[in-house]
């Protein structure tokens, strides 16, 4: 195994600390290079989102309006279409009994003409 030697500080020249600096300078900017990019993909997304999100309370807004106004309606349509399904059967019902007054008063009628006759032979 080898062993590693340390220096003292002191013995480092100037020039050595500049190179380091400047190395560390390098790498310290591709860092920020690229973690500003990624920063961008990513602030690039979080608007999409944000946009995206409040298209949706857009649209949830713009369907709870007409749906609250439906469901307070539905009531009204209720009733209607029952009062207009009572209508209906009352008017079958009404025109069955002229069908059955018409009947009746055929079968009178044919009944007073045969006593008539009978009348009328006596």
């Amino acid at each position: 195994m080898q062993e590693r030697s340390y220096k003292s500080t002191d013995r480092i020249s100037t020039g050595l600390w500049i190179e380091k600096y400047k190395t560390d300078l390098i790498s310290h900017r591709e860092t920020m290079s690229e973690e500003a990019s990624h920063a961008k993909v990513i602030d690039g997304k979080i608007v999409a989102v944000f946009k995206e999100l409040e298209q949706v309370k857009v649209d949830t807004q713009a369907f709870n309006m007409p749906y609250a106004s439906e469901q307070a309606a539905i009531p009204a349509r209720i009733e209607k279409a029952q009062d207009e399904l009572r209508k209906a059967q009352l008017q079958s019902e009404y025109q069955k009994l002229l069908d059955r007054r018409n009947a009746l008063t055929a079968e009178i009628g044919a009944e007073q003409g045969s006593l008539a006759k009978v009348v009328l032979n006596v």
